[in-house]
């Protein structure tokens, strides 16, 4: 994996054995629009998974955030883990149930309310409950945003992007 990394939620997450045989431009473009960009593919060993994603033409190669937020998860050691990425106008969230990953995706959020939003809505669909809950966080998150994420959850920890 790469160690430049860029935020984009042009990407989508394809179990190896679905790949054999399957063109990754064409899986990407089912989901994003790829006309103006490049797809790239980098394999994601731990989840047995190939990540697809697009790159605008002309952009430096990079992986996107969501794979190192992937690398990131066995170093968090509670058993349900979630994992957020408040960047660019955008939210990333990562679940995982110990190693099992549930839920990875990224949402628009211009604003961090919006993010708690998407946050929530990502958490009820893999029944995690914030009083159960770790917030490990990376990116863009103020004080006064934490501040309304300790309303929810007991504790939160900063991760190391």
């Amino acid at each position: 994996m790469m160690d430049t990394f860029i935020d984009t939620e042009k990407y989508t997450l394809v179990p190896e054995d679905y790949m054999s045989g399957q063109d990754a431009a064409e899986l990407l473009s089912a989901l994003h629009d790829t006309e103006s960009a490049s797809v790239y593919t980098v394999k994601v060993p731990a989840h047995h998974a190939v990540m697809i994603y697009a790159l605008p033409h002309g952009e430096k190669e990079a992986c996107p955030s969501v794979c190192r937020m992937l690398a990131l998860l066995p170093e968090i050691s509670v058993p349900h883990k979630l994992l957020v990425r408040y960047m660019s106008g955008m939210v990333h969230v990562v679940l995982a149930d110990k190693e099992r990953l549930l839920l990875i995706n990224t949402y628009a959020a211009p604003d961090f309310t919006s993010a708690l939003y998407h946050i929530f809505l990502a958490m009820k669909e893999v029944m995690f409950e914030p009083d159960h809950t770790v917030f490990h966080w990376c990116g863009n998150v103020s004080p006064s945003d934490l501040a309304v994420v300790s309303d929810y959850f007991e504790r939160q920890c900063k991760v190391e992007f």
